[in-house]
């Protein structure tokens, strides 16, 4: 009686000691598929979301018509562009038809008629482009609005499967909306400022992707622009007002940015300084030549982002 009592004992402790390791394993093996994930997780992160086409093309339709109007745009310095690159390629191209005159004189007669059928197209494009722009820039900003009513449109159901409020989506619309009844009217000043209003619902938009561009930059474009559309209308409170927006969202985002981008970071910091300085003199030549350095710096600094998010 007293062996079996023994045995139970020791068979209770053996049962114990193997339900312990157990759960000492599963632990273990759960802390690891947890480091797996979130692995995974940080990777997708590092990597972020791609923006759709849609939203970007919407982006693209509003610069154009600051663009068509002369309003206040800033572009990074342009790469060389495909021209230039065949311009620097026809001497070597002329050598190689040196070396065998037959070829040579086949390849460029050849040439010739590619190089001309694509002029033909280039100048049939440029007509049709000339024709809708010649003296009357709205009809091409009409052609704009179009495109970015029919954009809006292809982009809205997107915007709300990915989590857009009403309220997001109702801003758009609206905004959409007024810039189009003002284009209507043909009031340069007011379309401007009517775009630009359209511009600062992007923000929203751009905050339902994860990427490595804060939509801050967005909110950066807009306030920036609007200095100097308020300078334009001596509505120097207004200019002052939206220096301050400027200074507190880039604030807000200037400590997040990689080191790898420390000049984009400098440029556009001083062209900040610089910008508050003409705007507290009022002399809106000057603001509008800052004001245009520095969305440039702010679209430089987009592009370097853009470009670690693609080596990451």
């Amino acid at each position: 009686m007293q062996n079996t009592t023994i045995n139970r004992k020791y068979l209770f402790q053996i049962i114990l000691i193997a339900s312990l390791l157990f759960l000492l394993a599963v632990g273990l093996l759960g802390c690891g598929l947890f480091k797996k994930d979130s692995g995974q997780e940080s990777s997708q992160e590092k990597q972020g979301e791609k923006i759709p086409k849609e939203l970007e093309e919407i982006e693209t339709k509003i610069e154009s018509i600051f663009q068509i109007l002369g309003g206040p745009v800033g572009e990074p310095q342009e790469k060389p562009s495909q021209q230039t690159k065949q311009d620097q390629e026809e001497p070597h191209a002329s050598n190689q038809g040196q070396e065998n005159p037959e070829e040579g004189s086949q390849g460029k007669e050849k040439a010739s008629t590619q190089q001309n059928q694509s002029q033909d197209n280039a100048s049939s494009q440029q007509v049709q482009k000339g024709q809708a722009t010649k003296g009357d820039p709205w009809q091409q900003i009409n052609l704009e609005i179009k495109d970015l009513h029919s954009g809006w449109n292809n982009f809205m159901p997107q915007a709300t499967k990915k989590g857009a409020t009403k309220e997001v989506i109702d801003g758009f619309s609206t905004a959409l909306n007024d810039l189009t009844k003002i284009i209507a009217e043909k009031k340069t000043e007011q379309t401007l400022l009517a775009a630009n209003r359209l511009y600062s619902q992007l923000p929203a938009l751009y905050s339902l992707y994860k990427t490595k561009i804060s939509p801050e930059l967005k909110n950066m474009v807009y306030y920036t622009r609007n200095t100097v559309l308020a300078s334009k209308m001596e509505d120097w409170g207004l200019a002052a007002k939206d220096m301050e927006e400027i200074k507190r969202s880039w604030a807000i985002m200037k400590n997040t940015i990689p080191e790898e981008q420390e000049d984009s970071i400098s440029k556009l910091d001083l062209s900040i300084y610089e910008l508050e300085k003409v705007i507290k003199e009022q002399n809106k030549a000057l603001v509008t030549i800052k004001g245009e350095l520095t969305l440039a710096n702010i679209s430089e600094l987009q592009e370097a982002a853009q470009e670690t998010g693609q080596k990451q």
